[in-house]
């Protein structure tokens, strides 16, 4: 496998997002200063420019205090519950699920990253994240629930860790040329990505398919489920909605972009 191909590689619409975020960008920033200049300007001719001045004020400091403190009390209360969270998870070791923390080891080591700390959290959704424990700074952390370490099996696991600790690799920025872009306009991008480095921390495609597929059936029905005709699956107009507005891609999509990864690896 292609070393750094994790990263040089770009699901079909990603470079349209790029130009359509700085796009965006340039037409809020025109729109801004041709506001101002208008402001400016009507502020001139004014004979009641003190009134206006102090409304626009007034007005300024409620929005940026309201949205400061949505953002405030929502960092907070990730913070209490990722603190509950742990104080009632078991850190990984050699001598407590030494599967996971060798697990870690392996895929850190195949994505050229050092292995981040891990906790399991008794939980039975099949589930894992990333999270960062401290309020302002801090390492982060993997978190495993327990239903998924009853469904995944050998390169299964390995794939979900790949996929977690890409997340830290490579942040939520991607570089496309010679500028970073944030994915915030489709956040689902990301999640394609960490797929592919769950791909190289496993080096199993069968294994990361069904790793997928057990998110969808769980382990006692995963061999009810024909994985070809799955990934040709096609749910039209939902799929790019659900694109647009979606935290995760469906896991149909996230199979396909796999696949098509793998063989522009090979």
């Amino acid at each position: 496998m292609k070393r750094g191909s994790v990263n040089d590689y770009y699901v079909k619409g990603e470079k349209r997002q790029c130009i359509l975020f700085y796009l965006i960008v340039a037409l809020l920033a025109a729109f801004v200063i041709v506001l101002a200049f208008a402001a400016l300007n009507y502020l001139k001719t004014s004979s009641i420019v003190d009134l206006v001045t102090s409304a626009i004020y007034f007005i300024l400091c409620i929005a940026i205090g309201a949205i400061a403190g949505v953002f405030i009390f929502n960092a907070f209360s990730r913070f209490k519950y990722i603190r509950i969270m742990l104080r009632n998870s078991l850190k990984t070791s050699s001598k407590n699920f030494p599967g996971v923390f060798d697990a870690i080891k392996i895929a850190a080591e195949r994505l050229s990253m050092e292995p981040v700390e891990s906790y399991v959290t008794q939980n039975p959704a099949v589930n894992a994240f990333m999270v960062k424990p401290a309020l302002l700074r801090g390492k982060k952390i993997i978190v495993l629930n327990t239903g998924l370490l009853s469904t995944m099996e050998g390169n299964e696991l390995l794939f979900i860790i790949g996929h977690e600790l890409s997340h830290i690799k490579y942040g939520r920025w991607r570089r496309i040329g010679s500028f970073s872009l944030p994915y915030i306009l489709s956040p689902q991008y990301t999640e394609y990505r960490c797929d592919r480095g769950g791909l190289v921390a496993c080096m199993d495609t069968e294994a990361c398919v069904r790793a997928l597929l057990k998110l969808v059936t769980g382990k006692e029905f995963i061999d009810r489920v024909d994985v070809k005709s799955f990934e040709r699956e096609d749910k039209g107009v939902s799929t790019k909605m659900l694109l647009k507005l979606a935290s995760h891609p469906m896991i149909d999509s996230r199979i396909r972009e796999l696949l098509r990864f793998s063989e522009y690896s090979k």
